[in-house]
């Protein structure tokens, strides 16, 4: 193998390619990203056997051939050559050598052979969705599945199609969090269940792609890919809860406020808040208040008044702090909308101008 290409575009397929690198001591190859070169192209690959990312690079091909490294040790070595434009990478004795005009360094190699086969969909569902809406979508739910794989329908995102959108669903069954976009096309899309881990790596590899994203499913997988790209997933085998059951369809009292304003009270609140994060959210229609009050028996307490339009009963209800505040980077409008259904029920929060977004929270049980 003897290939030239720009070091820049390598370096931001290796950041991409690392972070999908296995970290099975008993499988020392998944740890690497596959190197092949072929044609004018030089194609990156990497898997931890539940995600998978390929990328192609346009190249100067002199000899064809593969070669399998350690992820980490050469998209640490890459990306610290800023000085220089191309590099030359070439096979010597079985080893990858990675050259420069000041540079020159020899990186041990796996044998390629053991590299698994990486799946590629050619049939089930297709359809496109813009790059922006689908980073969008995951992007805004992804941190409300649960952490642990118990359930592992509850562990993943749930997407979906829905009335003309792509709709992005998770839980833990302590709060809920849906985002709908735009998507032609998608109509006969059943769903799919992604894992919640693989996520945050589909979301940086198609942040800033220009592209619409064909997404493709069968029983199985569920793909993403734009012209050079393309990530694989497993998808979890089972059902996700009937979450529209859960949210209330209508509401008691319903708060108005500015986001910036309820984000720096829930800020100052975790400086008393208990070990369970525990705050109290406090409308008074009448006297036309929404505050946040805390209390810790080591540090004190304390109440912060947010203004804002306050409308129908009075209500007080606690709740896990972080899980709240967790919600507002998903909110794009300046102004947040609380909306409380009754003591013991979900309150629900989303942008005054932007539906897209749901949040549900379900209260703590003094």
């Amino acid at each position: 193998m003897k290939v030239t290409c720009p070091r820049d575009r390598l370096v931001d397929q290796l950041a991409k390619a690392e972070r999908v690198v296995g970290k099975n001591p008993s499988l020392p190859v998944l740890s690497c990203v596959l190197l092949s070169a072929e044609g004018r192209t030089l194609r990156l690959q990497a898997t931890n056997l539940d995600l998978s990312f390929e990328a192609e690079l346009t190249a100067t091909v002199e000899a064809p051939g593969q070669v399998a490294v350690p992820g980490s040790v050469l998209a640490s070595y890459v990306s610290g050559l800023s000085f220089e434009s191309k590099l030359a990478l070439s096979l010597e004795g079985g080893n990858l050598r990675v050259a420069g005009e000041r540079s020159d360094t020899l990186i041990k190699a796996v044998p390629h052979e053991d590299f698994p086969v990486l799946p590629k969909l050619a049939g089930g569902e297709t359809f496109p969705v813009e790059a922006a809406d689908l980073v969008a979508g995951f992007r805004a739910v992804f941190y409300a599945a649960a952490t642990t794989a118990m359930k592992p329908e509850l562990a993943s995102v749930f997407v979906h199609a829905d009335d003309g959108h792509l709709t992005f669903v998770a839980t833990d069954s302590f709060r809920l969090a849906e985002k709908k976009v735009p998507a032609r096309g998608a109509e006969d899309f059943q769903g799919a269940l992604v894992p919640a881990r693989n996520v945050a790596e589909i979301v940086r590899v198609f942040e800033g792609a220009r592209e619409p994203v064909e997404v493709r499913h069968d029983r199985s997988q569920v793909s993403f890919s734009v012209p050079g790209t393309y990530v694989s997933s497993r998808t979890i085998d089972g059902a996700f809860p009937d979450y529209r059951q859960i949210i209330p369809k209508s509401n008691a009292t319903e708060v108005i406020c500015l986001k910036q304003d309820a984000i720096s009270a829930l800020r100052l609140s975790t400086v008393f808040a208990d070990k369970f994060n525990q705050v109290t959210l406090l409308a008074d229609p009448k006297a036309g208040v929404f505050a946040v009050e805390t209390k810790s028996a080591e540090r004190g307490e304390s109440k912060t008044t947010v203004p804002a339009t306050v409308r129908g009963e009075a209500v007080s209800l606690s709740f896990n702090q972080r899980y709240i505040a967790d919600c507002f980077s998903s909110i794009a409008s300046d102004s947040v909308r609380f909306r409380f259904s009754g003591i013991g029920k979900a309150m629900v929060i989303g942008g005054v101008s932007d539906p897209s977004f749901t949040y549900l929270v379900m209260p703590i049980n003094r």
